[in-house]
């Protein structure tokens, strides 16, 4: 089995093991209560939606810069791909994170530079080892520069959802 298929097949799997909590706007990870913890400083009140959301976005604003990078394969790999690499880090990130802020009392900017670092960091080896070929330096500036993207669209645009009575 090729490398590609065996990735793909796993994101498929991770996603299909989302769907029902995602069918159920109740359902609360424990990750979600140190968002809500955070975010009832802000009057936000997230919900696993929102997290579908975030996560569609999250693919669509890097999919420009992963798709260049992985331009040898074909779309559909790619597609698999970015998926991919998103379900390997942005669940840790929105759920985990947040978690680990409030343990360990870091501030907020302290956790949002963890967490970036850590996607930047992770999604660099997966990148590095989908393209076969090319440095890791190049497949650490290509996810940096999808995750500064995410980043500032997701740091502009949160409340976003919020406005639009999603709550």
């Amino acid at each position: 089995m090729k490398r590609g298929h065996c990735f793909a097949g796993a994101a498929a799997v991770v996603g299909l093991l989302l769907l029902p909590a995602l069918a159920s706007a109740d359902v609360v990870p424990p990750g979600m209560l140190a968002i809500r913890y955070v975010g009832d400083s802000f009057g936000i009140r997230p919900n696993l939606w929102h997290y579908a959301l975030y996560f569609f976005w999250t693919c669509v604003i890097e999919a420009p810069v992963y798709a260049f990078a992985l331009r040898t394969l074909t779309w559909r790999r790619r597609a698999a791909a970015i998926v991919g690499l998103n379900l390997a880090t942005h669940p840790l990130v929105y759920f985990a994170f947040p978690l680990l802020a409030l343990r360990l009392h870091w501030d907020p900017l302290r956790a949002v530079l963890a967490a970036e670092a850590f996607a930047v960091l992770v999604e660099a080896v997966l990148l590095w080892r989908m393209r076969r070929s090319g440095s890791f330096v190049a497949a650490l500036a290509y996810s940096f520069a999808a995750n500064l993207a995410s980043f500032v669209f997701g740091f502009v645009y949160k409340p976003f959802p919020y406005q639009m009575g999603m709550e």
